[in-house]
């Protein structure tokens, strides 16, 4: 009874944390001779209910915002990522001139 009480505490543990151990790199440079006027934004998807998230959708790459926001010349890049539920969503928001 106690070590199938245990296997089953450490198997939750395991399923819930998958998500919230992957971290990603934040990205920090400011171009101030160009203004921040327009906004593209990519995202990617992942599966995280496994110990490698598994890549479901999406392109969350800096060209692929700037492709989106039709921008030539970046001023900065944020990123943002939200864990729902085993889902990990990683959006790339660029900001700049077209």
């Amino acid at each position: 009874m106690k070590k199938t009480l245990l296997f089953t505490v450490l198997g939750a543990m395991l399923l819930l944390g998958a998500g919230c151990s992957t971290q990603f790199p934040s990205i920090g440079w400011v171009d101030n001779d160009v203004r921040p006027d327009y906004r593209g934004i990519s995202e990617v998807r992942y599966l995280t209910c496994t110990p490698i998230p598994i890549l479901l959708d999406g392109d969350a790459s800096i060209s692929a915002a700037m492709k989106e926001g039709g921008i030539k010349k970046v001023h900065h890049i944020d990123t943002e990522t939200e864990n729902t539920l085993f889902m990990m969503y990683r959006r790339t928001i660029v900001y700049g001139e077209k």
